[in-house]
C-alpha cells in the first residue's frame, strides 16, 4: 500500500484464505491469473487462459484435444498440477491434460515457474500450478451462458449457500461443440473432432468456530471426444472418453500462531480409448503443520502418503500398484529487509532409490520508500521426477531399473514496484540429468523408456504490468516475455546425433499480454500471444519445423447492475487475423471465431 487514510470504515466480517503455499514460494516466477482474463475466458480450459497471463507454451493435439504445458523449456511431465493440495498429475502418464480443466471451476489459478516448486515433490522441475476454489460465507448465484462458432455451446451455474456455521459451494457445467472449423491450410472442414463434456463440484463446509473447519470436496468430470485427426487424414473414427472423480475430506485449523491441515483424498482417472480402458485409482493422505514462532520465523512440516493402482491390458496381469511417501519441512526467516527460505523434502518410492530434495532462496529489499520498492532474489534447488507407472511397468516395454530424473536449478532476479508500474525480471538455469525418453530398441518398432540424456536450460523471463486511471477511464497493460534455450548436452552413444540439439516443441521465444480499457460500465480488451519456431524432430531440421505464430483476441463488453443483480455481456473475436498455425505438427487449429457470453450474478 502506498497511502493511508484517517477515515475508519466498519465492514462485515469477511474471512479471506490466501494460498498458504505462497508463504514458502518466494521468487519472480509467480503468475496469478488476472480476474478480467478469468471472466472473459472462463468457458475455455485453464491452458487457453494461462498462456495469456504467463510465458508458457502448450502442446495441443488439436482444438480442445489433449493439451500439455511447457514451463521454462521443460516437458509437460515437469509441471505438477494441484487442486486444493491434491495432485492431478496422471500417475501412469506423469502429466495433466489441461483440456480437462475448465477455467470456470476455479476461483484462483496460480502458477509458480522455477525450482522453488521442489516443495511439491516429484515432477516439479519446471514449476507448479495451484488451482483453488472454496465456499463463500455469503449467498450468491452466478449463471453463465455462451454461444460460439463451430457449434460451441456452454452453460454453467455456481451456487453459494451459507447459514450459520454451514456453507456450501455447488457448481455444474457442460459444453459441447461440433468443432468443424475450416482448415486454413486446405480449405476443408475439420472432421471427427466434435466433443462434449460435463461435470459438477460439491463442496460443503462446517465451521466449528473461527479456527476449525471441516469440509468435503468432490469433483466429477466426464468428457467424450472424437480424437481430432491430423490434416489430410479422412475416415478417422478414434474416440476417447475420460471419466474423472476427485474426492477430498479435510480438516483445517487456523490459529493466530499456527495452522494445521489434514487431507484424505481419492482420485480415479479412467480413459477409454476406442473401447480399451485403463484406470488409475489413487489414495492420498496429507498432513501439514505451520507454526509462527514470532514475526521473524515460520516453520512448515508435513508428510504425504500415496498408494496408486493402475488396471488395464497394458500391465502385467492387468494390474499394478505402487506406494509413495514424502516427508518435508520448510523454514522462513524474515527480518527487516531480508527474507531467507529453506525447503527440504525426502521422498520414498517402492523399489526405487530417490534423492534428497533441497531448495533455498534469499529475497532482499534493496530500496523502499513511499513511491518505489525494489527487491532482489537468488534461489537454488535440487528437484527430481520419478518414472511413471507406464515407464516402469508397461508390458514388454517397462523398465523397472530406470533412475529418477534429477535437476539442479538456479535463479536470480529483480523486481520493481511503483504506484502504476511493476517490472519483474529473472535469469534461470536448469540442468536435468537422466532425462527419460521412450526410444526404439530394435527394427521391430518396439519402444522402451530409457535414461538417455542430460539437458541444459537457461533463459530470461520478464513481466511488465502497468495500470492507471484517467478521467474515469481505467487502463491496464500486461506484457510477458521469455527467452529460453535448451540444449542436449549428454546422450547415449546410440543417440549421439542429437547432442547439441534443441528439444522438440520448445520455443526459444514466448510473448503474451493484453491491453484492457474500462470506461464506466464498458470495457474492451486486446489479448496477444506469440511463440517462435519449434522443431518437431530431434535432429532439428528446419524444413519440418513449425513456424512462428502470433495471435490476437479482441473483446468488448458491458456491465448492467441494479441493486444486487449484475449482468455482464461480452462479445469476443478470437484469432482475429485468421492466422493458420499449429501447436503440434499436423494438427490444425481454428482460424477466426466468435463467442457471445452472458453472465448473471445475484449476491
Amino acid at each position: 500500500m502506498f497511502g493511508q487514510s484517517d477515515s475508519v470504515i466498519y465492514l462485515k466480517e469477511l474471512r479471506v484464505e490466501a494460498l498458504a503455499e505462497k508463504n514458502f514460494l518466494p521468487g519472480s516466477g509467480m503468475h496469478i491469473l488476472e480476474r478480467g482474463l478469468h471472466e472473459i475466458y472462463q468457458n475455455k480450459h485453464v491452458g487457453d487462459v494461462l498462456q495469456l497471463q504467463a510465458p508458457v507454451y502448450f502442446r495441443n493435439y488439436g482444438s480442445n484435444m489433449i493439451s500439455g504445458i511447457i514451463v521454462r523449456s521443460t516437458g509437460p511431465q515437469h509441471t505438477t498440477v494441484n487442486w486444493k493440495g491434491l495432485s492431478l498429475n496422471h500417475f501412469a502418464l506423469g502429466q495433466s491434460d489441461f483440456s480437462l480443466l475448465p477455467t470456470i471451476l476455479f476461483d484462483s489459478i496460480f502458477l509458480h515457474a522455477g525450482g522453488s516448486s521442489a516443495r511439491y515433490g516429484s515432477g516439479a522441475i519446471g514449476g507448479s500450478l495451484q488451482l483453488t476454489n472454496q465456499p463463500s460465507p455469503f449467498n450468491s448465484i452466478k449463471l453463465n451462458v455462451e454461444q460460439g462458432s463451430f457449434g460451441k455451446s456452454a452453460q454453467g451455474i455456481k451456487l453459494n449457500f451459507a447459514k450459520r456455521n454451514f456453507r456450501t459451494l455447488i457448481q455444474l457445467y457442460r459444453q459441447e461443440a461440433e468443432n468443424d472449423f475450416p482448415i486454413l491450410k486446405t480449405n476443408e472442414r475439420q472432421q471427427q473432432a466434435n466433443y462434449r463434456f460435463s461435470g459438477f463440484q460439491f463442496n460443503p463446509e462446517y465451521v466449528l468456530n473461527k479456527a476449525i473447519t471441516f469440509g468435503l470436496a468432490t469433483w466429477y468430470h466426464y468428457a467424450d471426444r472424437n480424437v481430432q485427426p491430423a490434416i489430410g487424414i479422412v475416415n478417422s473414427n478414434n474416440n476417447q472418453q475420460d471419466v474423472l472423480t476427485r474426492s477430498l475430506l479435510y480438516v483445517k485449523v487456523d490459529k493466530e500462531n499456527f495452522s494445521f491441515r489434514q487431507n484424505f483424498g481419492r482420485t480415479t482417472d479412467l480413459i477409454n480409448y476406442n473401447g480399451s480402458k485403463s484406470t488409475v485409482t489413487r489414495n492420498t493422505w496429507q498432513s501439514e503443520f505451520q507454526y509462527r514462532f514470532n514475526s521473524f520465523i515460520k516453520l512448515d512440516i508435513g508428510t504425504e502418503w500415496q498408494q496408486a493402482k493402475v488396471s488395464g491390458s497394458g500391465y502385467p496381469n492387468g494390474l499394478v500398484d505402487e506406494w509413495r511417501a514424502d516427508v518435508f519441512a520448510s523454514a522462513q526467516f524474515q527480518k527487516r529487509q531480508t527474507e531467507v527460505l529453506l525447503n527440504i523434502r525426502k521422498p520414498f518410492i517402492e523399489n526405487l532409490e530417490t534423492p534428497f530434495i533441497l531448495q533455498t532462496s534469499v529475497e532482499q529489499t534493496l530500496l523502499s520508500n513511499n513511491k518505489v520498492i525494489v527487491k532482489g532474489i537468488a534461489a537454488t534447488s535440487f528437484n527430481y521426477r520419478a518414472p511413471t507407472l507406464n515407464d516402469r511397468y508397461w508390458i514388454n516395454s517397462g523398465n523397472i531399473n530406470l533412475n529418477p530424473e534429477y535437476s539442479k536449478n538456479a535463479e536470480a532476479g529483480l523486481s520493481f514496484l511503483h504506484q502504476t508500474l511493476s517490472i519483474k525480471s529473472s535469469f534461470f538455469y536448469n540442468l536435468i540429468d537422466n532425462w527419460i525418453q521412450w526410444k526404439p530398441v530394435d527394427q521391430s518398432g518396439l519402444f522402451k523408456p530409457q535414461n538417455v540424456q542430460q539437458v541444459r536450460i537457461s533463459g530470461i523471463e520478464t513481466k511488465f504490468h502497468f495500470h492507471t486511471t484517467v478521467n474515469n477511464c481505467r487502463i491496464d497493460a500486461l506484457l510477458n516475455y521469455q527467452w529460453a534455450k535448451n540444449i542436449v548436452t549428454k546422450t547415449s552413444i546410440v543417440n549421439e546425433s542429437v547432442k547439441g540439439k534443441t528439444l522438440i516443441y520448445t520455443p526459444e521465444h514466448i510473448a503474451s499480454g493484453y491491453l484492457r480499457v474500462s470506461y464506466k460500465k464498458f470495457h474492451s480488451q486486446l489479448a496477444l500471444q506469440s511463440a517462435s519456431q519449434r522443431f518437431t524432430e530431434e535432429l532439428n531440421n528446419s524444413v519440418y519445423a513449425l513456424p512462428m505464430y502470433g495471435l490476437m483476441d479482441f473483446t468488448i463488453g458491458r456491465q448492467l447492475q441494479y441493486e444486487q443483480h449484475k449482468v455482464s455481456i461480452n462479445l469476443s473475436a478470437f484469432n482475429i487475423t485468421n492466422q493458420s498455425y499449429q501447436l503440434y505438427a499436423g494438427f490444425a487449429q481454428p482460424g477466426r471465431n466468435y463467442a457471445l457470453q452472458i453472465q448473471y450474478q445475484l449476491k
